[in-house]
């Protein structure tokens, strides 16, 4: 059996028999990292997925285990007989365990040593001298090559166990001074033990061998310092004292008593958390919001985006941090992302001009995002000093005020603004983290409360009144809770009050169902009406809905902020303590009472605002009302609360909130199949409406980039219309697709004949409006380029031609992306004039009827086309604007292609470490977007949307700049090229030459398939290498010939996702290889002079990202921090 060795306390690293081997794929050393962090036990194939995946996994999650799995294996064991047993990774009945002895992995070779010498300490007669100490402690501590876990980073599952790696390692370092100090070795103690106090000045053994090492080489007033230092941090941090070790270690220094030191007990490792303050657990984390106002305040806007879970203390740290702004003469505003269903858009930002300009709630929110955003900015503008908004609970965020929130910032980078961002991460959609990734230029942080520590739980249990907890209880609060403030304070209330814990709850919804029991019935009934009526309500409403004087609604509502459920804020609005809080109660509402409860809403709100149907209703009530129609509908109520569903869904279209049309039209199906309107007994007109509602839910499925939803229902209207009959129902059903688009949305790898039949049908009915005409016309475009592009693009001229004299903007910009994605087929994006002449087109109309989606797109084209003509400048200019422009078109696809920007202009500049690092961290995060599994297939020109083949595509960059040794990624692109042939078989083929594998080489590249034009370009970079590497002179010369009119290009760099270096570098490759050393040299000649413009490009563009904003380590986005 092969001698095996693995490294995780660094960079992963593995050995097998002397040799390093790569690791391979991302997740497969996600898979290797979360068995070795299992110290050799079983991890359940459960637990290993929903590690893996974060909680989300994918459908085939199981399928994509066994393949990393058994690609481990195969790494490990490659000579092992097939279907013989694993000796490696060993699989049980309920999943896998790294069967290694601890010395041929890193981490339990550290701690096996470590916790053997704890022992041997303990145990008198085993005692070893100091010099072996010394010797076991040096083995332990050369385990280590970097940060615990380092490939990992960033990943939920391995944070903990890299903190209590890191906190052995600080033991080891104590162990090891305290062996030194009876050697008489002090400058050896300090030299090794200062670097660790100035990074943890809280660890009191550190603080007191230091203290003596210092002493002992007589800096007398050092050691005092070093002393004191220890004591305010635990003082001003904690509020407690050193213990008596310490103390008593000072009072030898200055009484000059000190002996040798006293061989103590081992020192007991805790994990390391984030360190808390008094008033809201988190120092550091202030210190650090409060550094970004102290950049904002020079006169730029910055972002602060603060994520925790649920009572993690994002409010409270906020708050805390405003207050001390408004002391420093800040205007400071607060806005909260309702966190219910069918709230107005953009409602927090509603909230924000409602504190800038003390106008009407409901008029601020009945106005469209674009116009917000703009009398925000003009009350920011307008204001003396610096201004702080904080937005709460962004993970709830709609489309709406995430847009709001990037023409915000982007409209006040030159001002004193700072905003912060509040959000639980793990509940942050898509849409929260392709707006992260669009502002990444402007923020300033990034901060994470991950939970309080034994002091800072033990501190928030005393401020809700257990103030006599021991270290037992305290213990056990904070495993109960995993140091959630909010939590840690609901259950310490509780033990108070019983004085016992026994009776402490499992889960948190536990104990707060169990305050809510505890209320007089009145006040539970109150609860609940407010949980049903919706996030927040006021003293009449209830009233009114209670059938309950106001005082009484008064009392009952004190009798809920005593118990800590609810709080009136100003204005007098009541509002729940927490949204647990609220989901608690509307939960344990039994189903058939809260159907009720829903419509007697409904009814009451309909009433009062007075509306016999829905003709007049504005985009709130509309919401509201639809609402609680949809959650109380019954059989015979479902007609009426349809009326309102679809006026809600349709207003929400109208607004352009296309994206949150969503859950409307859901609702609106819903409700249509419980009234039997899509039933065998339904009529024409039933189905009609029913076609209308899947066809609409088509269309917002597809702008929120739900692609394969959108299919599956495009398919249930496509049968509903050929029930129907007739050519206008599926008409209708097969051009519900919406555009823009920037690629294909479609499966291109098989024809589609349910949505081709109709529009062959429709094409050919003279007496087609002009309208639907244009959209089959385009719909046909989008369906059949990649197979018959001669009828695309007769397809495309003719929809412009129809639309160009209706004068409806949209409809015009639809057809011209048709035109252009004809042209992106054709050619791609170099030397792609007309493609440049379309996007400036569509981006001219776009631009006059105020066409954000559009602009974002036509943005997005000419990006790409400046990626061709090698002009950063320009990609830069449009890339920002595409970013801004992005808004629920195809936001998250848009946003996640322009990501690689800055990995590109990072490879421009020549800082490949820069680029390496910025790529771990985007992969890591997620930054690239979801990746499906291996076994999916893509589109030839859809790369961007698979996060793991963009994520290939970039690491075969790095490869190519640091010699084009593709050898390591063998195994990935061989993965890749079995389910997308046309995008990676010349990567692979070029792989395996490296491997020294030519003959499989040879084989990949005569199944080949043929490449179209978008990546022509960067793939025939590809095979010019392959031709060198042969010696395969006919098709060296074939390239240099159809290479040469790209000379003074660069290479891969028109994907906006790939970089290979200038073109001219490759043609001086070829012409070196035929022997014309006169053109090779003018080539090099000529690739120099480039490189050297654009890295004064790139340079220019940092200087000016820095005259604007202060730039900080850590961001990202475009253009690029640097």
């Amino acid at each position: 059996m092969a001698v095996t060795r693995i490294g995780v306390l660094g960079p992963l690293q593995i050995t097998i028999d002397g040799q390093r081997v790569p690791p391979g794929a991302p997740m497969q050393c996600a898979v290797l990292g979360r068995l070795v962090a299992a110290g050799g036990r079983v991890v359940p194939t459960d637990r290993l997925i929903d590690d893996l995946w974060n909680g989300d996994p994918p459908a085939k999650a199981t399928a994509a285990l066994q393949v990393y799995i058994h690609n481990l294996r195969r790494l490990f064991e490659p000579d092992r007989p097939r279907r013989a047993r694993a000796r490696v990774i060993v699989s049980e009945s309920h999943g896998y365990a790294l069967n290694l002895e601890p010395a041929q992995v890193d981490a339990w070779d550290f701690e096996q040593l470590l916790h053997g010498h704890e022992a041997a300490l303990r145990d008198p007669t085993l005692r070893p001298d100091p010099l072996e100490q010394i010797r076991v402690l040096d083995a332990a501590l050369a385990c280590w090559h970097g940060t615990a876990l380092e490939t990992f980073l960033g990943m939920p599952w391995a944070a903990q166990e890299a903190a209590r790696l890191t906190a052995l390692r600080l033991t080891a370092l104590e162990l090891r001074a305290r062996a030194a100090l009876e050697l008489n070795r002090p400058a050896e103690v300090v030299l090794a033990l200062r670097p660790v106090f100035e990074e943890h000045p809280g660890r009191e053994e550190c603080a007191r061998l230091l203290a003596l090492a210092q002493y002992r080489l007589g800096q007398s007033l050092d050691a005092l310092t070093t002393v004191r230092r220890c004591r305010e941090f635990l003082n001003g941090e904690f509020g407690v004292d050193p213990g008596p070790a310490l103390r008593d270690t000072e009072t030898a220094i200055l009484t000059h008593k000190v002996g040798a030191d006293t061989p103590t007990a081992p020192i007991t490792v805790r994990a390391a958390h984030p360190d808390p303050l008094p008033d809201s657990g988190y120092a550091e984390q202030r210190a650090a919001v409060l550094a970004a106002s102290e950049a904002a305040a020079l006169g730029s806007v910055r972002l602060v985006w603060l994520s925790g879970e649920a009572g993690a203390g994002k409010s409270t740290l906020a708050t805390a941090v405003a207050a001390q702004l408004a002391e420093r003469d800040w205007a400071t505003v607060f806005g909260r992302c309702p966190e219910v269903e069918d709230a107005p858009p953009a409602w927090a930002w509603a909230e924000v001009l409602v504190e800038l300009t003390a106008a009407d709630p409901d008029a601020c929110a009945a106005v469209d995002a674009f116009t917000l955003a703009r009398r925000v900015v003009r009350h920011c503008r307008a204001a003396a000093g610096p201004v702080l908004i904080v937005l709460e609970d962004v993970h709830g965020a709609d489309t709406a005020t995430l847009q709001v929130l990037r023409q915000v910032v982007h409209w006040l980078r030159d001002r004193p603004v700072l905003i912060i961002a509040t959000l639980r991460g793990t509940e942050a959609g898509a849409g929260v983290r392709d707006t992260a990734a669009a502002l990444a230029l402007f923020t300033a942080d990034r901060i994470e409360l991950d939970g309080l520590d034994l002091d800072g739980t033990r501190w928030a249990a005393v401020a809700a009144g257990l103030v006599d907890a021991d270290d037992q209880l305290v213990a056990l609060l904070r495993r109960r809770t995993g140091g959630n403030p909010l939590f840690v304070r609901e259950l310490a209330k509780l033990v108070a009050t019983q004085g016992t814990t026994d009776a402490l709850p499992d889960t948190v919804r536990d104990l707060l169902g169990r305050r809510v029991a505890q209320l007089p019935a009145a006040v539970v009934d109150l609860l609940e009406l407010m949980s049903v009526w919706g996030e927040d309500c006021d003293v009449p409403t209830l009233a009114t809905a209670a059938g309950l004087t106001p005082d009484q609604i008064i009392d009952r509502v004190a009798a809920a902020e005593q118990a800590r459920l609810l709080r009136t804020e100003r204005g007098g609005r009541i509002r729940f303590d927490h949204a647990l809080i609220r989901e608690t109660v509307y939960h344990g509402i039994p189903v058939l009472r809260r159907l009720r409860m829903h419509w007697a809403v409904f009814e009451s709100l309909s009433a009062r605002i007075c509306v016999p149907d829905c003709s007049a209703l504005t985009g709130r009530d509309a919401e509201t009302l639809a609402h609680h129609a949809a959650l109380g509908a019954t059989v015979e109520t479902a007609e009426r609360a349809l009326l309102f569903g679809r006026t809600a869904a349709r207003l929400c279209v109208e607004r352009r909130m296309r994206a949150d049309a969503v859950r409307r039209w859901q609702s609106v199906l819903t409700l249509h199949e419980l009234a039997g309107h899509d039933g065998a007994a339904a009529t024409d007109e039933q189905l009609s409406a029913v076609l209308e509602a899947r066809c609409e839910l088509v269309t917002a499925l597809a702008y929120d980039g739900r692609h394969e939803q959108a299919r599956d229902v495009r398919e249930q209207a496509l049968d509903l219309a050929d029930r129907l009959g007739g050519v206008e129902p599926l008409v209708r059903a097969a051009t519900c697709w919406p555009t823009p688009l920037i690629w294909s949305a479609r499966d291109w790898h098989t024809a589609d004949p349910r949505v081709l039949e109709p529009l062959r049908i429709a094409r050919a009915d003279t007496g087609l409006p002009v309208r639907e005409r244009i959209l089959v016309l385009v719909t046909t475009v989008f369906h059949t380029a990649l197979t018959d592009l001669g009828d695309a693009r007769a397809a495309a001229d003719a929809a412009v031609a129809l639309a160009e004299p209706l004068g409806d903007a949209d409809l015009l910009c639809t057809a011209v992306n048709a035109q252009a994605f004809i042209a992106f087929v054709r050619g791609g994006f170099l030397r792609a004039d007309k493609l440049k002449s379309l996007a400036t087109r569509l981006l001219l109309v776009a631009a006059a009827a105020e066409l954000t989606e559009f602009q974002a797109l036509a943005r997005y084209l000419l990006f790409r086309a400046a990626l061709a003509d090698a002009d950063l400048a320009t990609a830069a200019e449009h890339a920002g604007r595409a970013a801004e422009f992005a808004t629920d078109g195809q936001l998250r696809h848009l946003l996640d292609a322009l990501v690689p920007f800055e990995f590109l202009l990072e490879l421009v500049r020549g800082d490949i470490e820069s680029a390496e690092r910025m790529l771990g961290d985007w992969h890591h995060e997620g930054v690239l977007g979801p990746a499906p599994l291996a076994t999916q297939a893509l589109p030839v020109d859809d790369v961007t949307r698979d996060a793991e083949a963009l994520h290939i595509g970039l690491l075969l960059a790095l490869a190519w700049v640091r010699g084009g040794d593709f050898s390591a990624l063998a195994g990935a692109l061989g993965e890749r090229a079995a389910v997308a042939p046309e995008l990676f078989s010349y990567g692979y083929a070029l792989a395996l030459l490296h491997c020294g594998d030519t003959a499989h080489a040879r084989r990949v590249l005569a199944a080949a398939p043929p490449v179209g034009p978008p990546f022509w370009a960067t793939f025939s970079i590809i095979r010019s290498r392959i031709a060198l590497f042969l010696g395969d002179t006919d098709a060296a010369r074939e390239l240099y010939t159809a290479l040469l009119p790209l000379a003074g290009t660069i290479g891969g760099l028109e994907t906006g996702a790939s970089f290979l270096g200038p073109m001219d570098a490759v043609l001086a490759e070829l012409a070196a290889a035929l022997g014309d050393t006169e053109r090779a040299a003018a080539h090099r000649d000529d690739a120099e002079r480039l490189m050297a413009r654009l890295r004064e490009e790139v340079a220019a563009l940092r200087a000016d990202v820095a005259h604007r904003t202060p730039p900080r380590p850590g961001v990202r986005g475009m253009p690029s921090r640097h």
